[in-house]
């Protein structure tokens, strides 16, 4: 039934990817992000939606076919990914052999950059930034929103294992993806008009947060616990925030079961954790990997390799004094954080470039918030600065923990921070212009009366 569902969904879909550019875009991006091939089982299983859409996009560029056509600019966002994705690429190319995980991991990674730095060509109004955003919650909010209604229904007991074919694969990637979306959820609530759209927003709020709950990650209840408290202490409308923060926070408690609870409580002894500590080991282990291979790493998801973990895990006597219990040699760990994850692959001159990436783009919200202060008629770009900032924050925290360095939603948030100061500058030095001839038209008047 879903894959019929699907196949009449692709015939209403095509015509509109052909129709229009953007469509077309959009849909990339839908694809992408949401991984339609989770939910089928059938004939419709195998088709690649997201290289579909891809190339029905690149290929009306390439012919000249795209309308209110933007530019690449050579701003600071444009130039860091640039730089990182040349860098990822050299990695890539110089990394351990015998890593399984290298090419694949590449493959995704340069799928997901080009749909990023393509973005300022597609993505050139305040409608189409809108319905990016609009797009992003519907691929990401779907996952919440089922699972989150799975968690209702089973009155607690329901526990999410991850979206398998997308980079949100276990409990923990997709706790952190989901609480990435939760701003962007929040600014769809206060600026959609229909209040049938407004209704939804607060619905897969509401149930994005239950989802995140039923992970039963450490990791997303802290990364929702900083966004709702972030929101609560910097939203415009203070009353408001704090009282959709208690109404959502007492909502949670109320549906979490005790075994949430009881995995919470151990935050507080983390270091007796054997699950935390087998994280440190394979923190140690990338970082021994980057101290050996400082520019280009050892190549992405290096340590996950056997031979890379092998080598490496008798190589730790320079952080002997970090007490961690002996590795297991017969099986490699993920890096468990972005930052280890960075450091390890691409050494410390791709963590560098990484860490540049995050800073740049909390300075572009920054910039916005600036440009914005005191326009009425932008209050909704500071919205969304906002949002997009707040989104980074709980990828900065919930990632800390997770391996997810490459993940599209981080990219595609700094690309769209990067979008929208364009679209400010372009509209404030139309409206600066404007104002300068009705002074250029009146000093003329002036003139002549005298």
């Amino acid at each position: 039934m879903r894959d019929i569902a699907m196949f009449f969904a692709m015939l209403a879909l095509l015509p509109l990817a052909f129709k229009n550019s953007y469509n077309a875009y959009l849909l990339w991006g839908w694809t992408a992000l949401l991984s339609p091939v989770y939910y089928l089982f059938g004939f419709m299983q195998g088709l690649r939606y997201n290289l579909i859409f891809a190339a029905i996009a690149i290929g009306l560029w390439l012919l000249g076919k795209v309308d209110l056509k933007g530019k690449i600019s050579a701003n600071s966002s444009t130039l860091l990914l640039i730089a990182f994705t040349f860098h990822v690429s050299l990695s890539a190319l110089f990394g351990y052999d015998n890593n399984p995980w290298n090419v694949q991991v590449y493959e995704g990674f340069v799928k997901a950059m080009f749909f990023v730095l393509m973005m300022p060509i597609f993505v050139s109004t305040r409608l189409r930034i809108h319905a990016l955003v609009v797009v992003i919650c519907l691929a990401l909010g779907f996952h919440g929103v089922v699972e989150g209604l799975k968690l209702i229904s089973s009155g607690g007991a329901h526990k999410v294992r991850g979206i398998e074919t997308s980079m949100l694969s276990d409990n923990n990637h997709f706790a952190v993806g989901m609480g990435m979306v939760l701003p962007l959820l929040i600014f769809l609530m206060i600026h959609l008009k229909a209040q049938i759209a407004k209704y939804a927003a607060a619905a897969g709020l509401i149930l994005t947060v239950l989802a995140i709950v039923a992970t039963h990650s450490r990791g997303g209840f802290l990364c929702i616990s900083v966004v709702g408290l972030w929101y609560a202490f910097t939203a415009r409308r203070k009353v408001f925030s704090f009282f959709l923060l208690a109404v959502i926070s007492f909502l949670a408690f109320q549906m979490a079961p005790e075994e949430w609870f009881s995995r919470i409580e151990t935050i507080k002894t983390a270091d007796a954790d054997e699950s935390f500590m087998g994280r440190v080991i394979a923190w140690k282990v990338s970082t021994a990997v980057a101290l050996v291979n400082p520019i280009f790493g050892g190549g992405l998801h290096a340590i996950q390799a056997a031979p890379v973990w092998q080598e490496f895990i008798y190589k730790l006597d320079f952080l002997s004094f970090i007490s961690t219990p002996l590795p297991d040699a017969q099986h490699p760990r993920a890096a468990h954080s972005i930052y280890f994850e960075i450091l390890g692959d691409l050494g410390l001159v791709g963590l560098l470039l990484f860490i540049s990436i995050i800073i740049n783009a909390f300075l572009t919200a920054g910039r916005i918030r600036k440009l914005t202060t005191g326009e009425e008629n932008l209050i909704w770009a500071r919205d969304l600065a906002d949002a997009l900032r707040l989104a980074l924050v709980a990828y900065c925290i919930g990632g800390a923990g997770v391996s997810l360095g490459y993940l599209e939603l981080f990219y595609v948030i700094v690309m769209l921070l990067a979008v929208l100061q364009n679209h400010i500058q372009a509209v404030s030095d139309v409206v600066n212009k404007k104002s300068a001839q009705s002074s250029l038209s009146l000093n003329r008047k002036i003139n002549l009366d005298g």
